[in-house]
């Protein structure tokens, strides 16, 4: 679900119903790296996305293998299948309708106004393992599940985990160090450790915190992992089984593991039939480098630990680069400004002043297209109807070095309907941070260097 806790205040964010509002992204654009004074139009053919985005393509569901699990150290190379969480649509047929309409339903705070882009992976729980599909959330730490006995939980897919069957199954006593550490941790009646973690959209998950047994199909597995039994869970987590934690603080996976890397490529979520990769302590970048590489530095805040930050150092529209706020991209000693790398928000949002500047800079340089009726929380639509294909101003962010990372041309416009509206694929920030959506994100391999504090972009590099 990817959606911060209130006491960081980052909050909501743009999000969509994903069957329904949605542009496939091809990525067949050219090189990347340039210089901004090297670019200025690109070409986006408006009758592929509508045409892409009135399909629901199947999800080739495959089935589970018998597998000889191994123990993965800090020095394991592993990687993970990911999926968008519209797998779930077509993965479980009996339950299509239900998801539909849980995607609908007043109770899950998706939609075109608050909902999320989730992508998901596939985890064991337990000894023997439980498999289910788990929420990929890099802005949380906690992983949790559902678990039995449920006294409140939302419709999953899978079983709910039963803690009963598992040989690995630990309380954790609530006089530990480890449970004083977790925020809003509790201790319960007989003496164990008690979690809870509330969203900014009423969204919650309560219950018991043990350590378990994680595993992940081929790769291996992994004891004494810090997660959340959750015994009463309310929101938008949208028929998965939970959140696999991945934010950088000291109850993330990453911490447990102690892995020098992470990498993901998200796919379209249209595209529910493929799959990318989650990788960890994969092999090195510089295997990457080419024209279509880019690194930027990996910022942390202090006040906010368990998020990634981006260190572009400018933005371009076309051949000009825009005058934005230092704080766009810098963070200051109070914890605000700066870019989170984000994998639940779909849009890119900049603070307030800086995505004034650079969508008025695309309004200025787009006056030959037919503009639309605002749809919120767009501000900023064009009707395509009748166009096959249009030229649209290329858009990056500035790296370290002075090169440009050239957003795909696809994620310039999002589509609102399949009638031909396309809004303006970036909005405002509702606090004083911006946000790199996932929108902007696809087909790009995001690599965290976690040891020397580097994140490198590598275009066309999904597979």
């Amino acid at each position: 679900m990817a959606l911060i806790m209130n006491q960081l205040f980052i909050f909501p964010f743009l999000m969509s119903l994903s069957l329904f509002f949605s542009l496939t992204t091809p990525f067949h654009h050219t090189s990347n790296a340039t210089s901004s004074s090297e670019f200025t139009t690109s070409i986006f053919n408006v009758t592929s996305a509508i045409h892409q985005i009135r399909q629901v393509l199947p999800f080739h569901h495959q089935e589970e293998e018998e597998t000889q699990f191994s123990s993965l150290s800090s020095s394991s190379s592993f990687k993970l299948k990911l999926y968008p969480i519209e797998s779930l649509f077509t993965a479980h047929p009996q339950h299509k309708l239900d998801y539909r309409s849980l995607f609908l339903s007043g109770d899950v705070f998706t939609g075109i106004t608050h909902g999320t882009n989730d992508y998901i992976v596939k985890i064991g729980v337990g000894r023997p393992p439980q498999f289910f599909y788990m929420i990929f959330d890099i802005e949380t730490d906690v992983t949790w599940l559902q678990c039995q006995p449920c006294l409140h939980c939302y419709e999953q897919p899978d079983s709910i985990f039963d803690p009963s069957l598992s040989s690995s199954y630990t309380l954790i006593s609530c006089e530990t160090k480890r449970c004083n550490l977790l925020k809003n941790s509790s201790c319960s009646v007989d003496g164990y450790c008690k979690y809870k973690i509330s969203y900014n959209d009423d969204s919650y998950t309560a219950g018991i915190f043990v350590n378990e047994t994680i595993s992940f199909e081929s790769s291996g597995w992994v004891n004494r992992v810090s997660l959340g039994c959750g015994h009463s869970n309310k929101g938008a987590f949208v028929g998965s089984a939970g959140t696999f934690g991945l934010g950088r603080g000291p109850f993330s996976f990453l911490s447990r593991i102690n892995v020098s890397s992470m990498s993901y490529c998200l796919v379209d979520r249209n595209w529910v039939y493929s799959s990318a990769t989650l990788e960890f302590n994969s092999p090195s970048s510089s295997s990457y480098n080419n024209d279509n590489s880019f690194k930027a530095k990996l910022l942390k805040n202090p006040k906010m630990e368990s998020l990634y930050y981006v260190g572009f150092t400018g933005v371009s529209v076309g051949s000009e680069r825009i005058t934005i706020p230092n704080s766009t991209f810098t963070i200051d000693p109070y914890g605000n400004g700066g870019m989170i790398v984000s994998t639940g928000t779909i849009i890119t949002r900049l603070e307030t002043q800086a995505y004034n500047a650079v969508r008025d800079a695309f309004v200025a340089k787009t006056q030959h297209l037919e503009r639309a009726k605002a749809l919120y929380p767009f501000d900023t639509c064009y009707s395509l109807t009748t166009k096959n294909t249009i030229e649209l101003p290329m858009m990056g962010f500035e790296v370290n070095d002075g090169k440009m990372w050239l957003l795909p041309k696809e994620s310039y416009l999002y589509a609102v309907d399949n009638n031909g509206t396309f809004c303006f694929a970036f909005g405002p920030s509702e606090g004083p941070f911006s946000i790199l959506g996932s929108f902007q994100q696809y087909g790009t391999r995001v690599t965290f260097d976690l040891t020397n504090s580097i994140i490198s972009l590598h275009t066309l590099y999904c597979s």
